[in-house]
């Protein structure tokens, strides 16, 4: 295997050339494991080797691939091109494998029973972009600054003074310098302003871009390469060619400054052409005038074009208040201009014929009409909000509502959706309501309800808490509930006997300890418990429990220590049968008086390692158990790993138990070397 790689200032090469004798190459030299399960071994004693899967032995086919990225600049271009690329450029060399016969029936077990041959050949494949801003044209206005601010000199007159209140000694030094100068000639302080040029009004931009993409495909006939030596390289069955090109422009007016409205329209299209440039008549798929057709009428009818137009207005007619500056009202338009159409009745395998379709006023061709209300005002930093929008015809019109309300600590959205709202008998579809409230940081309660005016009632209702590191969750459905059957267990009811009914009940607590600078940060732990019950109200027998705590003890630069162990009790409804939730099927399942319906006694059982008889009966059972220690050596790592869970095996459970030590060399920094090259003197230099 070789990929060899170049990357610098002006782009990128990148090259992938594997070379496999057989596909077995890999996992007989390559990737052979030197690893041995002794406990396995141990366990099961000398039995008969397992035959591997052929998945894990196939290498499967590969292929070179030869990658060119450049990069070019476009700032001498700025701004009629501001982007020009060549995303990528590639050719890529295919292989893929058959059985060799003859070498089949006589070695069965030889690599060479199977081999490469190459498959297809991808000349080139390309794709770039252009694209820019030719025009960008912003009006000026004059406005009129004040130089300074003068203070008004009406601002005290008619302010009532008493005869007996003295001057301030500023007041008094004032009337004291005018005395002294009486004569004193003071220049008056004039309101100078000027007038100056900013960018304001309107503002119009034009912008394109187009992404060509090319493609060339050879194909070689291999069909009668029954074995490696039959492979021919000039037999070349077929040459494929695709190109296209997708485009678009479009023209903006805009207030920038204002944001009073908005206008946009624009024009996008692609175009594709794909051709056999080549047929070998003699090949096995192309040796009948039929098999020819259907393979050119497949490239004319991938041979097309389109184009579409689009029209967007956005006006903000309340833009002079700052409380409401972001309402605003939007118009969407758009449709196809003209489109091609291979006309197959018309045409013949040297002769096609292509029809232009060009769009119409129906909701096939006009793919968007709409228009939107936003109202937003911001009350005491408080955003409030209503959408409203609907198709307009010929769409089929749906109107959408959206509101959102923010007051206090209390967030509440209402969302529904009428269809057809402009016709005799609209169709309303259901209305979510959410309130959440916010009392701080992590710690909130919120709401969501759903009314379905189909059922006259109410569908969906659900409630969460969150205080910090725990969090509870009540869910509700409309459904026809669900009996229990001994026999076959739970069947659902009758449709006709849904309605609004207890979902489940989900609780979790999460939390961690953690100290990292203990003896002078040599020492730290971590100590990750977490805890979550899922309590389902309709089949109760899927309730559950799980515990997991997860415990690492580090000495810095020595040792690591970790262990993880997750258990699991899904019989949770035998301590909770007394509720009315499970009160209905308590009397279903045949209590087994063996098994306490005490949850904290079930516990303690599950530890009595003295008596394996209440140990068993115990819901808690462990899931997995994982401990690892890892040992540094400065160089060198070396971990042990131990890893225990159970598996089912008939009617007990054994457990599976996995050991891996591991010595790993870390990289050394200190170790390495850097190339560079020096373009001022065309030389490298190693460091």
């Amino acid at each position: 295997k070789t990929s060899p790689s170049v990357s610098g200032k002006y782009g990128s090469i990148s090259l992938s050339m594997p070379m496999y004798s057989d596909p077995f190459i890999d996992y007989d030299v390559l990737n052979r494991s030197e690893s041995i399960d002794w406990m396995e071994m141990l366990r099961q004693g000398a039995a008969t080797p397992v035959t591997p899967d052929s998945s894990t032995t196939n290498q499967g086919a590969y292929s070179w691939t030869l990658s060119i990225k450049p990069q070019l600049s476009t700032t001498a271009l700025s701004p009629y091109v501001s982007n020009l690329s060549i995303s990528s450029f590639s050719s890529v060399y295919n292989f893929s494998y058959k059985n060799d016969t003859a070498i089949t029936n006589a070695f069965p077990t030889s690599p060479q029973r199977i081999f490469y041959y190459p498959d297809k050949f991808t000349l080139y494949s390309i794709s770039g972009g252009i694209s820019g801003t030719p025009l960008t044209w912003t009006s000026a206005v004059t406005v009129a600054e004040k130089d300074k601010e003068i203070e008004d000199p009406l601002k005290k007159f008619g302010v009532l003074r008493a005869p007996w209140e003295e001057e301030t000694e500023a007041s008094s030094a004032s009337s004291t310098a005018s005395i002294q100068k009486p004569f004193m000639l003071t220049v008056p302080e004039l309101n100078q302003k000027f007038d100056i040029g900013r960018n304001s009004g309107l503002k119009i931009t034009w912008n394109y871009s187009l992404t060509p993409t090319s493609a060339a495909e050879l194909n070689y006939g291999t069909n009668d390469w029954a074995s490696s030596d039959d492979i021919d390289l000039s037999d070349v069955k077929s040459i494929l060619m695709r190109v296209r090109t997708d485009g678009n422009t479009g023209l903006t007016i805009s207030d920038p400054n204002n944001n009073m409205f908005s206008l946009s329209g624009g024009i996008s299209g692609s175009m594709q052409w794909q051709d056999h440039t080549y047929i070998d008549t003699e090949a096995d798929e192309y040796d009948t005038p039929d098999k020819i057709k259907t393979e050119k009428f497949a490239d004319y009818r991938a041979t097309t074009w389109t184009t579409s137009w689009t029209h967007n207005t956005t006006v903000n007619p309340l833009f002079w208040s700052p409380a409401w500056k972001t309402s605003n009202i939007q118009y969407s338009l758009g449709g196809l201009l003209a489109r091609s159409n291979f006309d197959e009745a018309a045409s013949d395998t040297d002769s096609p014929s292509w029809e232009t379709i060009y769009g119409e006023w129906n909701k096939d061709n006009i793919t968007k009409h709409s228009i939107a209300v936003n109202f937003g005002v911001s009350i005491l930093d408080k955003m409030q909000s209503l959408h409203l929008d609907t198709d307009l015809p010929p769409r089929d019109s749906a109107l959408n509502m959206n509101s959102t309300i923010n007051a206090w600590i209390s967030t509440t959205t209402v969302k529904t959706v009428i269809k057809d709202p402009f016709e005799a008998e609209p169709q309303y579809q259901p209305a979510s309501f959410s309130e959440t409230l916010t009392f701080k940081q992590g710690y909130s309660f919120s709401q969501y309800l759903v009314y379905d005016p189909a059922y006259s009632d109410w569908t969906t209702a659900n409630s969460t808490l969150t205080l910090s590191k725990f969090s509870a969750t009540y869910s509700s459905s409309r459904t026809p509930g669900f009996t229990l059957d001994t026999a076959t267990g739970w069947k659902e009811r009758s449709s006709t006997d849904a309605k609004l009914r207890p979902g489940a009940i989900a609780a979790s607590f999460s939390t961690a300890l953690k100290k990292d600078n203990l003896l002078n940060k040599r020492l730290g732990f971590s100590l990750n418990p977490s805890i979550s019950l899922n309590l389902d109200l309709q089949r109760y027998t899927y309730s559950s429990l799980n515990f997991s705590l997860s415990f690492t003890l580090n000495v810095t630069n020595f040792l690591s220590l970790s262990m993880g162990t997750t258990s699991q009790n899904q019989e949770m409804y035998r301590y909770l049968s007394f509720l009315p939730f499970f009160r209905e099927h308590a009397s279903a399942i045949p209590k087994d008086n063996s098994k306490t319906d005490n949850f904290f006694l079930d516990l303690i059982n599950s530890f009595r390692f003295d008596d394996e008889e209440l140990r068993k009966s115990s819901g808690f059972k462990l899931k997995s158990f994982s401990f690892s220690a890892t040992h540094n050596l400065g160089d060198l790592d070396a971990k042990l790993t131990i890893g225990l869970s159970p598996y089912r095996e008939g009617m007990e459970y054994k457990f599976d138990t996995q050991v891996a030590f591991l010595l790993q060399w870390l990289p050394i920094s200190e170790l390495k070397t850097e190339l560079t090259y020096e373009s001022k003197t065309d030389t490298f230099a190693t460091k």
